[in-house]
């Protein structure tokens, strides 16, 4: 029922605006954030219902913080080229490396508190959170830049929306789940 009343309600946004031009495109990514926001956060319940739960969702967005947060600030210290210049400019190849690399080295020490004691485990885990967390912030940046939206934020350099909290998680948690629920039989 309640994508329909969605539904209903994105189509409602030309009459409102009183204005058709650039509506099918309003339209499509209202529906694309809906689909991706609700998906990606459906996930979140899924993952409560693992062992120590929210401590995997910690985990996991911990991770994805400290991998951006690491490239951002690598990027600043190196100065180094974006991968795609028009789509993403915050941080680039060398940057998101070694910002990959030193994510990966610190996961170990957030192990503890998953209550997953296999090693090959939490390294696929903290893996997931490196790739998919940039995935997120490229899908998103393409969304913001076709709106005009700036990258940038009052807090941090470079975040500081909701947002730009959630997008790096919204691959993140689907990715997780599926990877625990098929391959490490832990959510059964």
């Amino acid at each position: 029922l309640s994508p329909m009343v969605f539904l209903l309600c994105i189509i409602f946004i030309p009459l409102i605006m009183n204005e058709p031009k650039n509506m099918i495109q309003n339209i499509s990514l209202s529906s694309i954030g809906f689909i991706l926001f609700s998906w990606g956060f459906l996930h979140v319940l899924f993952l409560l219902q693992a062992p120590s739960g929210p401590f995997l969702i910690l985990y996991l967005y911990g991770l994805s913080e400290l991998n951006t947060h690491l490239a951002l600030g690598f990027n600043k210290m190196t100065h180094n080229v974006p991968a795609f210049k028009k789509i993403q400019t915050r941080w680039g190849v060398k940057s998101s490396l070694l910002g990959a690399v030193c994510t990966f080295l610190c996961a170990p020490l957030l192990k503890d508190i998953l209550p997953i004691e296999a090693l090959k485990h939490w390294v696929i885990l903290s893996l997931i959170c490196i790739f998919f967390s940039h995935i997120g912030g490229l899908f998103m940046s393409i969304i913001k830049k076709d709106l005009g939206l700036s990258n940038t934020g009052v807090f941090i350099w470079g975040e500081g929306t909701l947002l730009d909290r959630s997008e790096k998680v919204i691959f993140v948690f689907p990715a997780a789940y599926y990877f625990l629920h098929f391959y490490s039989k832990l959510l059964h």
